[in-house]
């Protein structure tokens, strides 16, 4: 009987230990779809790759673009696009850095899509991304290092990237995006989560 009691007691403690087990808190990427609409942005998260102790690694980075900058009359330059027909175009910038921005677009009448669409591999039309970090060097024709754009680029047509509009009302549009995104020089971003929630205005 004492060796039941026993038994018994070193597996309540082994699960006692168990449920005392430190948990990683993963911060979640936070869904701005859930809360009132503040004026808009664009989203996304990818893993960038540093050394931590001496070891290659990478880590998740988060980059968020806002609407506008503090000077009410560049909202165009700060993301507001509505063109006469009203596409999907939609333009970020950092207002602390003009060399980080972000674009998505696509030559799609929004009206005419029966939501939420998502841009599939293959179909016309496609839906486009335009990431810029910051600037490269490189040399030119010349042979002269000169310094150009980091962007890393992609399409829905090739597959490897995918966009879904998932909603459009009162001007408010909203989707998500995610997929490996490359640059000139052929590095990639593997992008895990992307949104944009995003007022359209008239121009």
């Amino acid at each position: 009987m004492k060796k039941h009691l026993y038994f018994s007691a070193v597996i309540i403690f082994f699960f006692s230990l168990l449920g005392c087990k430190k948990e990683d808190v993963v911060i979640p990427f936070e869904d701005v779809f859930s809360k009132p609409y503040t004026g808009g942005q664009i989203k996304l998260q990818y893993l960038v790759p540093v050394v931590l102790n001496g070891i290659p690694t990478t880590k998740d980075t988060i980059v968020t673009f806002n609407s506008i900058g503090n000077n009410p009359s560049e909202k165009d330059d700060y993301g507001y696009s509505k063109p006469a027909i009203p596409w999907l175009q939609l333009h970020r910038m950092n207002p602390g850095d003009f060399q980080n921005r972000v674009f998505i677009f696509a030559s799609v009448n929004l009206n005419t899509l029966t939501l939420p669409y998502t841009f599939k591999k293959g179909n016309s039309p496609d839906a486009q991304i335009n990431y810029t970090i910051g600037l490269r060097p490189y040399y030119d024709n010349n042979g002269n290092l000169v310094y150009g754009t980091n962007t890393y680029a992609a399409t829905t047509y090739t597959g490897d990237f995918e966009l879904t509009i998932r909603s459009n009302i009162n001007n408010r549009l909203q989707g998500v995006f995610s997929g490996k995104i490359i640059n000139q020089d052929g590095d990639f971003i593997n992008v895990k989560n992307g949104l944009f929630d995003i007022q359209i205005v008239e121009k």
